[in-house]
């Protein structure tokens, strides 16, 4: 007998920070079943692609590639970001998407709705980027090394998102991921 998944259920789930091993644990569902149900969470419109981004800032090993919408690019150069309240708060930007920014040294836990800033001022001249994010994901660093977290980008207070993601793009280190 299989276990009945409810649509409301799983993206309340997925919109909470359930990680993808934990969804399925939970649901009894394979790598495979799991990717099956994002497709269908995405083609029913029950999960919107923003959210969906936003949930796997990170790679999380059961995300395929087919199911990404929108390029992501991890950066192999430092971009700084700092919480704009608590500029001690710091860390550096790993990847950015249209929808989100992966970051590593930040303290924040998942839920958390920050006003973080990005010194693009210092690389590409302007003003700062400064922009709303919450917290999808945090991931505690192995032995000591930094936190990893995700966030989906709420609002862009001042500066250009555009012109990061240019920048990005034209730095990435690798070919863009598509999500």
């Amino acid at each position: 007998m299989t276990k009945k998944i409810v649509a409301k259920e799983i993206v309340e789930d997925i919109r909470s920070g359930v990680s993808d091993s934990e969804l399925m644990h939970k649901y009894g569902i394979t790598e495979s079943g799991l990717q099956k149900l994002f497709r269908q969470l995405l083609d029913t419109n029950a999960l919107t692609a923003a959210e969906f981004e936003a949930w796997s800032i990170f790679s999380n090993d059961a995300v395929p590639i087919h199911v990404r919408l929108h390029s992501r690019y991890r950066l192999d150069f430092m971009l700084p970001v700092y919480e704009a309240y608590c500029p001690e708060n710091s860390g550096v930007v790993v990847s950015i998407s249209r929808y989100g920014v992966g970051a590593e040294g930040l303290k924040v836990k998942a839920g958390d709705v920050l006003t973080l800033v990005i010194p693009l001022d210092r690389i590409l001249g302007g003003t700062p980027l400064l922009l709303q994010a919450r917290c999808r994901w945090v991931h505690a660093g192995e032995a000591g090394g930094p936190v990893a977290s995700g966030f989906f980008v709420i609002a862009v207070a001042q500066g250009s998102w555009q012109k990061l993601l240019e920048y990005a793009r034209a730095r990435s280190s690798q070919e863009p991921l598509q999500w």
